[in-house]
């Protein structure tokens, strides 16, 4: 018993089959990404090492140098490049398609750690990360305020960065802009070397004062007390009333005696204004494999809701939205699904135009969201996101779709013409064109499949491409195979083929056809007579 008698004779079988995949089809198009583009991975991981203070010269003799001998060794490696700049050194590693980057990656965090010990004690510790296109910020906000510059940058750190962190699928925040409040040790260079001490004694002294060290415990048999001495700063006058040194036996060197302490602003390196105002802009980052478009859409209802926050706690800022990665995705996606449904309209007039009959149309129709949404099944076990390749590949499969599904109706249509029952003439009409229509899928397979395993990066943005017709060409097959005999045993009837023809469209696009097909019978008539006088 092949597949289409099995449909034939187990007909609520077959419903319950496809109604199981169209809500499974369904619930999984709601649930997949959205995104601009596939989720490509490029082979190229990044190291940046800041040394404050060093110059490029630097930089290189001692990070960048020691950083390329380790690292040189790597499997895959392709090519490997250092930019040295002012305090910071930034080594990319670009790899071989194909090379497990997740691997490399804790091979090139485990060769750096070893290589700690051999890197400045003053360095800071390295970043690793890999390239990821997708890595771009989802939205950038932009926080505007007559407040004082370090007030402002405050409410921004302090208030609105901490809501934006704690949304769903954010996974990092940046700012850009702003200056932070600090505090100041001018130090005279007069009375240090009048007090014979040095800015390293200074600083260090600084340092070891400001600390909270835990000295132990004390028990009994009924508590326990830990102790700890509190040296962190609480305000300004602690830190100006620090003994730096003591000078002969009887009297400590204050801090103040020898420098300014003083509350202000740090050097501002990087200015950003907002339609002329001075603003402070947040950059929104989405976790890996988040939906960018949901991302986006929490972030602007948040925004709504921290704007009423700052209102209700009398803050003069508001936050507003700059760009949003958001909308270009939103057009792309619009634009590409309005292209499916006019094609799945057009198609279905022309499929109904020539039939000639609603139940046929119906008959073949039901290959298309049958088709369409049994796809985004395989497309989300494989991890495809909703993006412009596969949506184009929808758009294109639209017109493959259906027709296994007018073959297979046709042939039984033929039969039922011939006298046959519908029942008879789906089984038999089916089997007749089983072959014709799984090599005509296959031929399509055969097209599209081989784009999914193109080499390079190329390849890798038109494999979700590919392989997306292909799972709609297979659910299509499945459908010509199953659901259209199925459909045309118990749907037709004996009066689809006694049609009136005297009126209505359809009588004149018939009238139209004939016309056509006369006149066609008439120029190769004229033709061959040309052909046999010459002769």
């Amino acid at each position: 018993m092949n597949l289409s008698e099995i449909a034939i004779k187990r007909p609520v079988f077959i419903i319950c089959l496809v109604l199981l995949m169209l809500i499974l089809g369904y619930s999984a198009m709601k649930k997949m990404p959205v995104d601009q583009f596939p989720d490509v991975t490029f082979p190229i991981v990044s190291v940046v090492i800041q040394y404050p203070g060093a110059s490029p010269s630097d930089m290189e003799k001692q990070v960048s140098k020691i950083v390329e001998d380790a690292l040189s060794s790597l499997p895959g490696l392709d090519a490997m490049t250092s930019n040295n700049y002012d305090s910071q050194a930034v080594v990319v590693l670009k790899f071989r398609l194909g090379a497990d980057i997740k691997d490399l990656e804790q091979q090139i965090r485990n060769r750096v750690g070893n290589l700690r010990a051999k890197l400045p004690l003053d360095s800071k510790e390295p970043v690793i990360r890999r390239f990821d296109p997708a890595d771009q910020p989802v939205m950038r906000l932009a926080v505007n305020s007559p407040l004082d510059e370090g007030a402002l940058f405050d409410i921004v750190d302090e208030k609105i960065k901490p809501m934006i962190d704690r949304i769903v699928d954010v996974g990092q925040v940046n700012l850009i802009g702003g200056r932070k409040t600090e505090i100041q040790v001018l130090v005279d260079r007069k009375k240090l070397q009048e007090r014979r001490l040095s800015m390293l004694q200074v600083a260090k002294r600084i340092e070891e004062t400001s600390k909270d060290i835990p000295i132990g415990r004390i028990e009994d048999s009924k508590s326990e007390t830990v102790l700890r001495t509190s040296g962190e700063f609480a305000n300004l006058e602690d830190l100006k009333n620090v003994s730096v040194n003591f000078l002969g036996s009887d009297r400590s060197v204050k801090l103040t005696e020898i420098a300014q302490v003083k509350t202000s602003l740090e050097e501002q390196r990087r200015k950003s204004f907002l339609n002329g105002r001075p603003a402070i802009f947040l950059d929104v980052f989405k976790q890996s494999g988040a939906n960018t478009v949901a991302v986006a859409d929490r972030v602007a209802a948040a925004v709504l809701n921290i704007n009423g926050v700052l209102k209700e706690q009398k803050i003069n800022a508001e936050i507003s939205m700059v760009r949003d990665g958001a909308i270009p995705i939103r057009l792309n996606v619009m634009d590409v699904r309005e292209s499916i449904t006019f094609g799945i309209i057009l198609c279905v007039i022309v499929v109904f135009f020539f039939l000639g009959s609603a139940r046929s149309t119906f008959i073949t129709g039901m290959a298309l969201p049958n088709s369409l949404l049994g796809g985004f099944i395989l497309m989300a076990a494989f991890g495809f996101t909703i993006n412009i390749m596969t949506l184009l590949a929808l758009s294109l499969a639209v017109g493959l779709l259906i027709d296994d599904a007018i073959v297979v109706r046709e042939n039984i249509f033929r039969h039922l013409e011939m006298g046959k029952t519908p029942i008879e003439a789906a089984l038999v009409g089916t089997k007749e064109v089983t072959l014709a229509v799984i090599a005509t899928t296959l031929v399509v397979i055969a097209v599209f499949g081989p784009v999914s395993f193109v080499p390079g990066m190329v390849g890798q943005f038109f494999k979700q491409f590919g392989l997306t017709v292909v799972f709609t060409m297979i659910i299509s097959l499945f459908d010509a195979l199953t659901v259209a005999p199925m459909l045309s045993a118990y749907l037709a009837t004996p009066k689809e083929l006694h049609k009136s023809s005297d009126k209505g469209i359809l009588a004149a696009f018939d009238r139209l056809q004939t016309g056509l097909e006369n006149l066609y019978e008439k120029t190769l008539r004229w033709t061959l007579g040309i052909g046999k006088s010459s002769c």
